[in-house]
């Protein structure tokens, strides 16, 4: 069972730009990304999947170490799968008959995600009591901590910008609880 905890960052300056960088590296990649798909079907009437847009992933971030380089591999690979799952709803809605959709080119991007956070995202203590939220190229970011989330491993992670505001939401995964045993059955 997943369980989702959502927590207020309060990023310092060079934090917050540092996560607005990424956030426009993201745009970037989505309508870079959306413009190849397109490009390769009205050329070539080929469609590019999810693995040939990620191997040129790993080598443009390889050449480019100050623009995608500079974002976790892991939330690059997971822009190019929600990608990927526009455009599998896009088919789904011709296929059914309704109003397809067609995936957009972004104007903005305002959040990112961890998909195995475990291994990068992690609370760690801060001076005076308060709590840090560690985030692989972003460093410890200061997060209010108003509840103790559940000693399980964090599943996800999202940083999300909601006007001024900055949010994390982790998700944790939390044993799956024992059912009660049954009644047995009455006797007549």
């Amino acid at each position: 069972m997943f369980v989702p905890h959502k927590f207020r960052l309060y990023p310092f300056h060079s934090q917050e730009r540092e996560l607005l960088q990424q956030f426009e590296e993201l745009r970037f990649l989505w309508n870079h990304a959306l413009e190849r798909r397109q490009e390769a079907w009205r050329k070539e009437q080929r469609s590019l999947t999810y693995v040939d847009q990620c191997r040129d992933l790993t080598r443009w971030r390889a050449f480019d170490a100050g623009g995608i380089g500079r974002i976790n591999a892991q939330v690059a690979q997971e822009a190019r799968a929600r990608l990927h799952d526009a455009f599998g709803h896009f088919f789904r809605r011709v296929k059914g008959g309704d109003r397809p959709g067609f995936p957009h080119f972004k104007r903005e991007v305002s959040s990112l995600t961890y998909p195995q956070a475990y291994e990068v995202v992690g609370i760690v203590p801060g001076r005076n009591g308060t709590h840090r939220l560690r985030l692989s190229r972003v460093g410890d970011v200061p997060v209010e901590v108003h509840r103790t989330p559940p000693e399980s491993r964090i599943k996800t992670c999202t940083i999300e910008r909601e006007g001024d505001r900055w949010f994390a939401i982790l998700t944790v995964e939390l044993p799956e609880p024992v059912p009660p045993p049954s009644a047995p059955p009455e006797s007549p």
